[in-house]
């Protein structure tokens, strides 16, 4: 039996307020999720210079606590901008009330 998603993990990229590029994963665990995050950020590592690297890298070297904040039920993101590309990933716990329809974030 397939159990539903107990985290979401989005990504969205924009340029000039319009959407370039998206994509999101339901997953079972906190670990899962923060998987997700750390492939997603190592594979856009080397088109990053400056801010956007140094934030990338400060991310990808604390994730054991954002693996703490997502099992104690809270969202965590990483959001950059380079050279007009806006760049946010987010991974969240879905609420056990509302299964049914759309994730509501807690």
């Amino acid at each position: 039996m397939l159990r539903p998603p107990r985290f979401l993990c989005e990504f969205e990229a924009t340029r000039n307020g319009a959407v370039v590029a998206e994509a999101s994963i339901g997953v079972q665990s906190a670990d899962e999720a923060v998987r997700w995050l750390r492939i997603c950020v190592e594979t856009a590592l080397h088109a990053l210079e400056g801010k956007a690297l140094s934030r990338a890298t400060d991310f990808l070297a604390t994730l054991h606590e954002s693996e703490r904040a997502l099992e104690a039920g809270k969202s965590v993101n990483l959001s950059m901008a380079q050279e007009g590309l806006s760049m946010g990933w987010t991974a969240s716990p879905i609420t056990a009330e509302k299964r049914t329809g759309r994730p509501t974030w807690t």
